[in-house]
């Protein structure tokens, strides 16, 4: 007699109810937001020692239950909670500096490193990305 057993598992996705909810999201969204957007592995030990504290604010209004569950979040799960959030936040396209065209680089002379020790002092590079964060109208914003 002849066995057949199958390598190819089922691909079936377990659902499980979700712990926390869109009012634990809420009341963490508010507490992170408050407390600079730290990341996970810093919110939470912060989060769990001073919870007692966070909840005699008066702006943070949230039950027994969104208080007892935030008690033992993760640190990955403060991530993954946070992480549309953290992806409306970031900073996209900033990027001033363009490819250089075909004849710009023709124009520039390319010296090898023993090129440079030949010619001797005076010898100086510069440096094309930008560093301003963003804000390509420079440190006062004009």
């Amino acid at each position: 007699m002849i066995r057949l057993k199958s390598t190819h598992k089922s691909k079936r996705k377990r659902l499980y109810p979700a712990y926390y909810d869109k009012i634990v999201q809420g009341a963490l969204l508010l507490i992170w937001e408050a407390f600079n957007c730290q990341c996970g592995k810093l919110l939470a030990p912060f989060l769990r020692a001073n919870i007692d504290s966070i909840i005699l604010e008066s702006q943070f209004n949230a039950g027994d239950e969104v208080t007892a569950k935030l008690r033992k979040i993760s640190a990955s799960t403060i991530d993954r909670l946070l992480k549309p959030s953290k992806a409306k936040m970031k900073i996209k396209g900033t990027s001033g500096t363009r490819a250089a065209a075909q004849h710009m680089k023709n124009l520039i002379p390319m010296l090898s490193h023993f090129q440079c020790l030949e010619q001797g002092d005076g010898l100086w590079q510069i440096d094309l990305v930008q560093h301003d964060g963003g804000n390509p109208s420079g440190e006062c914003g004009l």
